[in-house]
């Protein structure tokens, strides 16, 4: 033999000695060539389940065995870091041997002298055969499964879909031995088809790389999760929005500034996301995939037939609201009922009425809201005279099924509803323009943030096969089916094809005439969406800026404290 493979329980001197020895089990070893299965993982996901579920008596069942390298540890290890007060729900019983009487006894025992004793409501098994074995006694006792108690096996074994109840299983998949697993989580579960078709193309394509996708839903709860348990992804899909501030001011992102694939990235969407940053950080912490845009749809069949023109100030969109209102259309539809509907034209507003930087601004001192908003905040109000009767009683769906009906000439929302509209009435021919809040021409600007994109985790243990998996995403192709699949924005350079209700837009995106959404700055915990939505119920302006501004300090005390304290320790240095 020039050769020997070893799984760990074998270690001895001996085999210690030899030149060409690989250990393979389910933990690294220190100091000897081995290779490993990551069984920690699942069962940390399969606890952290638990928790979601609600569960609060979860157990974990092992073999009593006891071997240094052996996954008995892993499994436990990786319970006790989800559930480190559970120490004592960690119960081992000998490997069930003999006849499947005895079998069935050791685990009627286990059953009767521990689970329903301790109240147990979820357990982790250390293989599909005993949980198998335990559903069938735990049945037989009357208990529901998973209402009752909810179990989850190990091996992924075939006939485990074919049970009833099925049986949840971790699947070890001993075929990555010798890859390197990169895991991406993403935060648009609307999109899961898309990241299950790129996860497919890349896994086929590369033989030393494994790449997973999961694209849950309440994204960014589960990434918080994972992160206080320190069980981070290798890649994060997130929005450009304030979510990624924190994350940087976290130390949590890894600098990609060596990355190759930025040189693609057009350079507005880089200064977008550079602009997110609260405190100057040196370094790049993402690559911008895609972005929507936000402003003007209108029906174009219906602007034709009428003949009324594309308005490019803020008194011909009043003037045409006019002209539509007099025909006996109702101009707009508005659906505020969901409160972040209500967003869509104040972001617009927002982007041609005052800086990009005023938030920023804000936090240094150097100005308020109740000076920079005042107009937007009017024309907010204005606007509500050519929507619908109580806008606050329909939704966004009731919105969208309006305008797909031709309800209205128009829809101040962003290129995401189209799929919406479309799914009520295939046929609509929809088209858009920039919200001209300002009679000045020369203040019009796109309102076009980050939707998607990637960031490594600081602690990527492997940051080179994170970077391919950033090149395959980055392909033209796969853009263009990200593109098609939800009507997006590019965010990489290259000739690209567009959803056609974007012509209207496309001057700008071209041109790179684009800002950032404003909400993407405000801390969720502010409800600014809400906050609009009251102000456009009662009417009070003053009232409505006055609490913008105690609701801004009040939510950005620390940040406005680290602005101001890093703003007077460079005030002397050259901008």
């Amino acid at each position: 033999m020039d050769a020997v493979i070893c799984h760990v329980n074998t270690i001895d001197d001996d085999l210690k000695k030899l030149d060409k020895v690989i250990f393979y089990g389910a933990e690294p070893l220190p100091n000897l060539p081995s290779v490993y299965y990551d069984i920690s993982r699942g069962y940390a996901e399969a606890a952290a389940q638990f928790r979601l579920e609600k569960r609060c008596s979860p157990a974990l069942l092992i073999g009593e065995q006891e071997m240094k390298y052996d996954s008995l540890q892993a499994r436990r290890k990786a319970f006790l870091r989800e559930y480190p007060d559970r120490e004592n729900a960690v119960f081992t019983i000998p490997n069930p041997l003999g006849s499947c009487e005895s079998v069935r006894k050791l685990f009627s025992r286990f059953v009767d002298e521990t689970v329903l004793p301790n109240g147990i409501d979820a357990l982790i098994v250390q293989n599909d055969i005993w949980c198998l074995a335990l559903v069938s006694e735990l049945l037989r006792r009357g208990k529901r499964i998973p209402e009752d108690i909810s179990l989850v096996g190990q091996d992924n074994a075939e006939f485990s879909c074919c049970l009833y109840p099925a049986l949840s299983t971790i699947d070890t998949n001993l075929n990555e031995f010798g890859k390197t697993v990169i895991e991406l989580v993403q935060y648009k579960p609307e999109a899961t088809s898309y990241f299950e078709e790129v996860e497919e193309r890349f896994n086929a394509s590369h033989d030393d790389i494994e790449l997973k996708i999961s694209s849950p839903n309440d994204a960014m709860t589960v990434l918080k999760t994972r992160f206080v348990r320190e069980d981070n992804p290798d890649i994060i899909g997130i929005g450009g929005d304030i979510n990624y501030s924190n994350f940087i001011d976290a130390d949590m992102l890894m600098d990609i500034s060596d990355f190759d694939g930025l040189a693609d990235i057009k350079e507005n969407y880089l200064t977008i996301c550079e602009n997110l940053k609260f405190i100057p950080t040196e370094g790049t912490y993402s690559v911008p995939y895609v972005a929507n845009a936000a402003g003007i749809l209108y029906n174009r069949d219906m602007f034709e037939e009428h003949g009324w023109k594309i308005p490019e100030t803020w008194d011909e969109l009043l003037a045409l609201c006019d002209e539509i209102k007099a025909e006996g259309i109702l101009p707009f539809y508005m659906g505020y009922k969901d409160t972040w509907t209500c967003l869509s034209p104040w972001n617009s507003a927002v982007a041609s009425l005052t800086s990009s930087t005023v938030c920023k601004d804000v936090n240094k001192g150097e100005t308020t809201f109740s000076d920079q908003y005042v107009q937007v905040a009017e024309e907010m109000k204005t606007l509500l005279q050519y929507g619908e009767a109580n806008p606050v009683a329909y939704s966004y769906n009731d919105a969208c099924t309006a305008f797909a009906k031709g309800e209205s000439a128009m829809y101040m929302i962003g290129s995401y509803a189209v799929p919406q509209i479309q799914s009520v009435n295939p046929d609509i021919n929809i088209d858009s323009f920039v919200f001209p809040a300002s009679n000045n021409k020369d203040d019009m600007v796109l309102t076009s943030g980050v939707d998607l994109q990637f960031c490594v985790m600081e602690d990527c243990p492997n940051k080179e096969a994170a970077y391919e998996v950033l090149r395959f995403l980055l392909e033209d192709e796969n853009v263009q089916d990200y593109i098609d699949n939800q009507n997006a924005v590019p965010c990489k350079k290259g000739d690209f094809k567009l959803a056609s209700m974007l012509d209207g837009m496309q001057e700008y995106l071209d041109n790179g005439i684009v800002t950032d959404y404003q909400d993407h700055f405000y801390p969720s915990e502010m409800a600014v969406d809400a906050l609009i939505q009251t102000y456009l119920l009662d009417g009070d302006t003053e009232a409505f800026l006055k609490k913008f501004d105690t609701e801004w300090k009040r939510y950005n005390r620390d940040l406005i404290t680290k602005v101001r304290k890093y703003e007077q320790e460079h005030s002397g240095e050259e901008e």
